[in-house]
């Protein structure tokens, strides 16, 4: 059984959370079965390629060069629907499973504000600043940009609770913060392909769809996660892998 989680440098925001709602501890055996979350750098292929044990490999963020490093022998790569391209050297299974808590995030009344998580200072560019400076100049709503750091408490409060939308023009990023506004009634316009994200094709696209579900400004919707989450606690058994 897998009661082991390491992950990548770069998403390890997340451990506390994963660890708390499954019940199962961070990396610290080598000969155990482990699951890996994100392959970032050849940091994350060393460790995975030298653990002995039964390895589960999740891919997120994007796959990068250094992937391909990973020895195909003897692990499972866990994909989704935002996975991206495995190269076909290894074995894949399909599971999607929550990666912390998400009690915390019901429907309440809709804001007035639009939101976009853009993680870190540093990131920016990669998750489309560009294209949210464009909106705040021609939309009427005041539009909220999250970064990497804050508690998730403050979060909720200084931005969820105060937007009617969600904006993810990166297909990769911020997808645990469209779950989270999901669970709050929030939709996410985005082309990520997921139950609670709404698809567009250009800018004036994205323009009509914000000014269509700021109709509902001031209501409470339900929860729209869907079917979004198709795996649960079996995943932490070998079996299912194989």
């Amino acid at each position: 059984m897998i009661k082991q989680v390491r992950f990548s440098n770069c998403v390890k925001f997340f451990e506390r959370g994963f660890c708390s709602y499954w019940g199962i501890t961070p990396y610290h055996d080598s000969n155990k079965p482990c699951l890996f979350m994100g392959v970032y750098n050849m940091e994350d292929v060393d460790i995975i390629n030298k653990h002995k044990g039964f390895k589960v490999v999740a891919n997120t963020g994007g796959i990068r060069n250094c992937f391909t490093e990973i020895n195909p022998t003897n692990i499972i790569v866990k994909t989704n629907k935002i996975s991206g391209s495995i190269p076909p050297k290894y074995k894949t299974k399909e599971a999607m499973f929550p990666i912390k808590d998400f009690s915390i995030f019901t429907p309440n009344l809709l804001g007035d504000k639009v939101y976009c998580y853009l993680g870190t200072r540093e990131m920016e560019n990669e998750y489309s600043c560009g294209v949210i400076n464009k909106l705040k100049k021609i939309l009427p709503f005041e539009i909220l940009c999250g970064f990497l750091g804050n508690s998730i408490e403050y979060v909720k409060k200084q931005y969820y609770d105060k937007c009617f939308i969600n904006i993810k023009p990166n297909l990769m990023g911020g997808i645990t913060t469209a779950v989270e506004l999901s669970y709050m009634g929030r939709k996410t316009i985005s082309n990520t392909d997921a139950p609670f994200c709404i698809s567009y094709n250009n800018f004036d696209e994205v323009v009509n769809l914000i000014m269509a579900e700021s109709k509902k400004i001031g209501t409470v919707q339900k929860s729209c996660i869907g079917d979004y989450y198709n795996t649960g606690e079996e995943w932490m058994n070998e079996e299912f892998w194989i």
